[in-house]
């Protein structure tokens, strides 16, 4: 998928809006992470003093567009700076970091860190250490720490046998102001690692139970149903399933990634009330939307 919207750009002049619509977030979005690592290919320096008036620019026209859009091209952008700087973190950050609005430095840092996790190509990134698997979150800046402790646990779990009981007391013991992404992060895997499977899904959200973490696992876990298949109503069942106390907690997570599919309030609005007639559970996907979109 890469390859296919790197492709997809050079066959579209360039033009990222185009080759953004024409594509679509299969296999983890991979056509659009795709289509910014090849935008950067023609930039000669990787100063980011130099790279940076480039990244500015690239996901102008994919912000007309909804904010999933928007979020993938800026998302993209951080995978395309790792990969043109050699997987380069610090100078990838620093370039997320001179980007305009807070909500596209951070939908920026998001790719960096997914990429310095996950090599598009197979090389494994410098800035990861095994005997340390929370690093870099515990070396980044603070503005950058969010994102990446969002992903922490892909790389804690391997580090504990796939113990998600271990991987959980390692989450209570990170920086503390972050130890509810770390617990984001648990559900994210927990979700990928069950193939998007509700009960399966659940049962491991309960093992953080007693670590104070289920609810963000839970959050998590709606976001990544709803971000894997751009569909609230793939969610619908996890949501339905959980202890009836979490409930409200799964529609927020599910409305934060379910918002950003539409341009307006009212779409928005139509597609949380098709999803439940709970006045409660609408205001709850609504308010996950709110919390999703674009910010200075």
């Amino acid at each position: 998928m890469h390859a296919i919207g790197a492709a997809a750009l050079a066959r579209y002049g360039g033009s990222i809006a185009r080759t953004f619509a024409e594509g679509d977030s299969s296999c983890g979005s991979g056509y659009y992470h795709g289509v910014l690592e090849r935008s950067l290919v023609n930039v000669k320096s990787r100063k980011p003093d130099v790279l940076a008036p480039v990244a500015r620019t690239l996901c102008d026209d994919a912000t007309g567009m909804t904010p999933w859009i928007a979020y993938q091209c800026l998302h993209g952008l951080g995978h395309g700076l790792m990969i043109a700087t050699g997987l380069n973190l610090p100078i990838s950050l620093d370039v997320c970091a001179r980007l305009g609005r807070w909500w596209d430095r951070d939908a920026c840092r998001s790719g960096v860190f997914m990429e310095n996790l996950s090599s598009s190509y197979g090389f494994r990134s410098l800035w990861l250490r095994d005997e340390d698997p929370v690093y870099p979150c515990n070396w980044v800046a603070i503005e950058a720490k969010r994102r990446c402790y969002q992903m922490v646990t892909t790389r804690i779990l391997p580090s504990v046998g796939e113990d998600w009981t271990r991987t959980a007391e390692v989450c209570t013991k990170v920086e503390s102001a972050f130890v509810y992404m770390c617990f984001r992060s648990f559900g994210r895997d927990a979700s990928s690692w069950s193939g998007r499977n509700a009960s399966v899904t659940i049962a491991t959200c309960a093992i953080a139970r007693p670590f104070g973490g289920e609810s963000e696992c839970v959050f998590a876990a709606a976001q990544d149903v709803v971000s894997n298949f751009t569909s609230g109503e793939r969610a619908r069942p996890l949501c339905e399933a959980v202890p009836s106390a979490l409930t409200e907690r799964c529609f927020e997570g599910l409305g934060s990634v379910l918002g950003r599919l539409r341009k307006t309030v009212a779409a928005r609005e139509a597609d949380c009330r098709a999803l439940t007639s709970s006045a409660v559970l609408v205001e709850a996907c609504m308010r996950g939307g709110r919390s999703a979109l674009p910010q200075t």
